[in-house]
């Protein structure tokens, strides 16, 4: 069985959150040379709901990959607000989203 990719699986979140919501990847990646500024722990996919205009987030996470600390605060205290949050990842192969709440944040 092929893994997924994080690309891969970055475009079936979005293709599939794009029904009820806009969306799109965030890029918050550190650059040599220059003094990080942006958010820590912010997910890959961001946007907002197309109806009650609520926050969305994704966290993409491959096979071997771990959520961070920080990214389990801001997921946490992102639904805790009332934002509509999920990770994206897969299982047996196929690409899947669980709500954040449903995850197993191991």
């Amino acid at each position: 069985m092929k893994e997924i990719s994080a690309s891969e699986l970055t475009k079936y979140a979005i293709n599939y959150l794009s029904i009820h919501n806009v969306v799109w990847r965030q890029n918050n990646i550190h650059t040599p040379g220059r003094k990080f500024i942006g958010m820590k722990g912010l997910p890959d996919i961001i946007g907002y709901s197309k109806r009650g205009g609520h926050a969305v987030y994704c966290e993409v996470k491959k096979i071997g990959d771990k959520i961070s600390q920080d990214q389990k605060e801001f997921l946490t205290y992102a639904e805790q607000s009332g934002c509509i949050v999920y990770i994206a990842h897969e299982i047996d192969g196929n690409p899947i989203l669980s709500k954040w709440q449903e995850y197993d944040k191991g």
